[in-house]
């Protein structure tokens, strides 16, 4: 049976939030994020540890579902982690190739609703809020089946995302009171 693990984040607003809210609440910048040659200097995180410790506990192959630029992947590739990455944006593949040079690292482009990669990970990882880009009920019910049809038996599924505190949260470029 597949376990479930969720790892809260808890080291704050990243920096394009931090941009949004001095930006009344417009969503500014949201371009930035799909651009592979901007993404990292917008994305200050230090979950990378975490990800390795998960990737070394099973014994087999891991998944990354929407890996960017390889933020996680190098890192966990150079540590001899066998794994496959896979993101829907040409851009931050182009920039996780450029920087992986001589590592064993399957790059796929792919959307993470309707990805077959005929086979299954020991691991499935979705690091720092990739979870939040799949925001209805339909394109989540997707994934999870995309995740569960490439778990193995004792396979996990480790995601983290954004829990926001009630004063950093915005409708409409106005604070939202408690919630």
């Amino acid at each position: 049976m597949p376990c479930l693990i969720v790892w809260p984040v808890r080291f704050g607003l990243s920096s394009l939030r931090s941009r949004r809210l001095r930006n009344r609440g417009r969503h500014v910048g949201l371009e930035l994020i799909r651009d592979g040659r901007h993404y990292d200097a917008l994305k200050a995180q230090n979950d990378v540890a975490f990800y390795l410790a998960q990737a070394q506990a099973p014994s087999g192959p891991v998944l990354e579902v929407g890996c960017g630029t390889g933020r996680v992947t190098i890192p966990l590739a150079a540590a001899g982690v066998d794994i496959t990455s896979l993101d829907v944006s040409a851009s931050m593949l182009q920039e996780a190739k450029a920087e992986s040079q001589g590592l064993r690292i399957d790059w796929v482009a792919a959307d993470g609703r309707s990805f077959d990669l005929g086979r299954r990970f020991a691991l499935i990882m979705m690091p720092f809020n990739t979870l939040q880009f799949f925001r209805d009920s339909a394109a989540l019910g997707q994934l999870f089946r995309c995740v569960k049809s490439h778990l193995g038996n004792e396979g996990r599924f480790v995601f983290d995302v954004f829990s926001p505190q009630p004063a950093s949260v915005f409708f409409r470029g106005r604070p939202v009171g408690p919630l």
